[in-house]
Formats: structure tokens, sequence, C-alpha cells
């Protein structure tokens, strides 16, 4: 399998994860935690064939530790989608309006890269668009969440309202 098209395919499986962490957060169930963890494995095992196909390629179409890059920053969107809802399940967090927001603009956020890497090898510059707008869409996530973070310390009545 050629590595752009396993790129490809890990944005999908992240395109698909962050639907079901949408879900989750409209509607946390086990369901939606097993979805996610379930696109997690997949996207872990597309990513080790993937390395595995680059130590045996002699030529890439890409420089090799751009690939690497690439293919970790991928798999980290739906790492830290796992991660999310279960440290939620664990400290029994229902999702709010704010996380609900980020979990809408993350999956926002893999549509672009899903078309980034769709594009990559015959539309570079489009794929670049792509890219800036998934940067663009992070960054006013971290906006989103400093709001949220300052959200949870005005006026509480005690710590335990923060918590």
């Amino acid at each position: 399998m050629a590595t752009l098209t396993i790129l490809n395919r890990t944005s999908r499986l992240v395109e698909e994860g962050t639907e079901a962490l949408t879900s989750y957060m409209k509607k946390p169930n086990n369901k939606n935690v097993a979805l996610i963890r379930d696109y997690e494995k997949q996207a872990d095992e597309i990513r080790r064939i993937m390395i595995d196909e680059l130590n045996r390629t002699f030529v890439t179409p890409i420089d090799r530790e751009d690939l690497y890059a690439l293919s970790r920053a991928i798999d980290d969107i739906l790492d830290y989608a796992y991660f999310t809802v279960n440290e939620m399940e664990m400290l029994k967090v229902e999702p709010n309006q704010y996380l609900q927001e980020m979990a809408d603009m993350l999956k926002l956020g893999a549509e672009e890269i899903h078309l980034a890497m769709q594009r990559i090898e015959k539309h570079p510059t489009v794929a670049d668009s792509h890219a800036i707008r998934a940067k663009g869409i992070e960054n006013r996530m971290e906006e989103l969440y400093a709001t949220a973070i300052a959200d949870l310390f005005k006026n509480p009545d005690n710590l335990k309202d923060v918590v």
C-alpha cells in the first residue's frame, strides 16, 4: 500500500473518530467510547504498517521524516479524542457547551486534514490550503479552550464548583 494511500486512509479514520467524539459530547455512552477506541486502534495499526513500508522503501514521494511526522500528527488526533472521553468517563465529567463546540471544531479540522490527504499527491497547493484551514481551526479551538478554563474560575462559590 502506498504511503499517501495509507495517510489518506488514516485521515478518514480520524474523520470517523471525531464524528464519534461529537456524538459522545451530545450523548455520552459506552458505544461512542468503544467506537473512538476502535478507530484509535485501527489508526495505530495503519501507522505501524506505514512505518514498515517506509523502512522497506528506497524512494518516497515526500521526505521520509516529514511522512513520519505527518502520520504521527494525524494519529495524535484520535489518541487525544480517546484520552478525552476516557478521562471524562473516569472522572464522571459531563459534556458541556464548550466541550461540544471543541469536539465540533476538531471534527471540522479532521475533515480539512482528510481533504488535504486526498489532494496532497496531485494538488499539493490545494492540500496546503486545507492544512492552513485545519491550523486556523486549531487556533480557534485553543481560544475556546482558554475561554472555557477562564469560565471555570469566574466567581466560583467554592473549590467544589471548580472541580
